[in-house]
Formats: structure tokens, C-alpha cells, sequence
């Protein structure tokens, strides 16, 4: 692999953790803001239960799904990529995990958004939102730059035009 090539395998896996720990502060940060009334934190646990609850199921069909793709990749690519599948089970993770993170802090921001809003403090509204809504932005840039860069990684030396 070339010297950019190796730099970018080295590198998009530090910036990713730098991404994903600015993510994490974030969230942990969004946690900070008051919830509100006991009537809202009443109205906001089963709504993220419920969230939470929809996503594990989905999450189960769509591990069936990459499961059924892993096979067929594998079975397709195996003389000539065999790292194909591994990448893409990789990629899958990666994006399930930017989603459950973000789903996360959208349900616990909502109703401190609506707390700060409630004390008409537009400033903090717009700092809870964007900071809530961030996590999900981060994570998926994060996550798809850490898959990129192990994907970088694991196929240095590999035959990149036999890939195709």
C-alpha cells in the first residue's frame, strides 16, 4: 500500500475514537439538564422505552438480514476477496451502533429540551438540541471513519484490483 493509503489506515481509526469520545462527552453532557417536572419524566420514560423497545426488534431483523448477506457474500467473493463479507458484517456494526447511540440521546435530550424550553431559556434549548442531536451525527461520521480506516488496515497488502 502506498504511503497515503497507510496513513489513512492509521489515521482514520484515531480521529474515529477522537469522534466517538467527543459523541460520548455529548451525551454525557446532555444528561446534565434537568428533566423537568415529575409529569414529564413520567411522559418521557415510556416514550424511550418505547423507542428502545422498537429498535431492539428491528435490530434483531436486520441481524437476520446481515447474517443471510455474510453467507452470500462470503460464498460469491471467497476465491477472490474473502474480506468482503468481514468488512461488510463490520460496516453493518458500525452504522447499528451509530444508530442506537443516537436514538439513545434523543430520547433522553427531548424532554430536557422541553424543560429548558419550558423555563424560557431559548439559549439552553438550542444547546440541548443541537448537542443532543449531535451524538447521532458524530457517531455515524465517527463510526463510518473507523470502518474505513480497519477496512484500510486489514487490506494493506492485499491485491486491491482483485477486489473487483
Amino acid at each position: 500500500m502506498d504511503t497515503f493509503g497507510g496513513l489513512v489506515a492509521t489515521l482514520a481509526p484515531l480521529l474515529s475514537l477522537t469522534g466517538v469520545a467527543i459523541a460520548s462527552y455529548n451525551y454525557w453532557s446532555v444528561l446534565k439538564y434537568p428533566e423537568g417536572t415529575e409529569r414529564m419524566k413520567w411522559h418521557a420514560r415510556p416514550i424511550h422505552d418505547g423507542v428502545m423497545t422498537f429498535l431492539r426488534q428491528e435490530y434483531q431483523a436486520i441481524a437476520v438480514f446481515v447474517v443471510v448477506m455474510f453467507v452470500v457474500l462470503t460464498v460469491a467473493f471467497w476465491q477472490k476477496a474473502s474480506l468482503i463479507a468481514v468488512a461488510y458484517v463490520f460496516g453493518a456494526s458500525c452504522s447499528l451502533l451509530a444508530g442506537y447511540l443516537g436514538t439513545k440521546s434523543c430520547t433522553r435530550s427531548g424532554v430536557r429540551t422541553t424543560e429548558a424550553a419550558r423555563q424560557s431559556r431559548m439559549g439552553a434549548v438550542l444547546v440541548v438540541a443541537f448537542t443532543g442531536g449531535s451524538v447521532m451525527g458524530l457517531s455515524v461520521a465517527a463510526l463510518a471513519m473507523l470502518g474505513f480506516g480497519v477496512v484500510m488496515w486489514l487490506g494493506q497488502g492485499l491485491d486491491f484490483p482483485a477486489l473487483v
